[in-house]
């Protein structure tokens, strides 16, 4: 008795459809993460409302930024790229004058499409470039209510 060679043709491309996912997957588990970005991120003179600039830190694996703006003093931050890669980071930056919003400003962990702040109920989704996100919340919404990020 022979094989239906129909049979054998169905049973090998089902075989090999089987292979390319395979492989395709564990290709995009060894893909690299894309990267953070540095210079300017975000700037008040292409109409952003804080300038953030991120460059290498000290110390290898390490970003810094700094933000401010003319409302919004200034300050840095630095943090690991590996744990920015797993958990993302961010930092508040609250505004001098209290008729401005307060603003959340960070990176996505890897594979991350998307940010969305929370103080209390209030959702607020984030604006993206790249890894990096800014989110502008309400200007009363900071009384002492912490401010939590998710990632999608």
């Amino acid at each position: 008795m022979r094989p239906d060679p129909v049979r054998l043709i169905v049973v090998g491309l089902a075989a090999a459809l089987a292979i390319v996912a395979i492989a395709a997957s564990v290709a995009d588990e060894r893909r690299d993460p894309v990267p953070i970005a540095t210079g300017t991120i975000y700037s008040t003179a292409d109409g952003d409302p804080i300038d953030v600039f991120a460059g290498p830190g000290d110390d290898p694996g390490t970003v810094c930024t700094n933000v401010g703006g003319f409302f919004y003093g200034s300050g840095g931050s630095c943090f690991e790229v590996e744990d920015a890669d797993q958990t993302g980071s961010y930092v508040l930056v609250i505004p001098e004058s209290r008729r401005k919003p307060p603003l959340v400003v960070g990176v996505m962990p890897a594979g991350a499409s998307g940010a969305t702040a929370h103080v209390e109920q209030a959702r607020t989704s984030a604006q993206t470039r790249g890894r990096w996100f800014l989110v502008s919340l309400e200007p009363a919404s900071l009384n002492a209510t912490p401010v939590s990020v998710d990632f999608e």
